[in-house]
């Protein structure tokens, strides 16, 4: 079997390409955005350290959950899972300056679907 010692290189070149190119990538493919714009983008997303302490102060008021990697932003914090490489949850603050004008739904009218909808009856609270 020389075949097997001679191919044996390019075996496991074919397994480390394989399975190192998702960790080499940084970009989306068919990204439109330029590698030499990203450094801006980058340098414009990153908080001093005053900035991220205030931030998980402000949108983690309760404490910080077990997570493997913590990215505190000024708006929201994400936890992202580094195996998976998605998020496990994000957390922010609602206040009530976030909220705008809401138009009142009362609940506690509903129609009555037995005579197609036809009637309107108050249900009790």
């Amino acid at each position: 079997m020389p075949w097997l010692a001679r191919s044996r290189p390019l075996l496991v070149l074919g397994l480390l390409v394989a399975f190192a190119s998702p960790a080499w990538a940084e970009v989306c493919n068919g990204s439109k955005v330029k590698k030499a714009d990203l450094t801006v983008y980058d340098q414009a997303v990153v908080l001093s350290q005053a900035e991220s302490d205030q931030a998980i102060q402000t949108h983690l008021p309760y404490g910080t959950p077990q997570c493997p990697r913590l990215l505190p932003h000024r708006e929201y914090i994400v936890c992202y899972d580094l195996d998976h490489r998605v998020p496990r949850w994000a957390a922010y603050t609602l206040t009530s300056a976030d909220l705008g004008p809401a138009r009142r739904l009362d609940a506690f009218h509903r129609k009555d679907l037995d005579n197609g909808g036809a009637r309107v009856r108050r249900l009790r609270p």
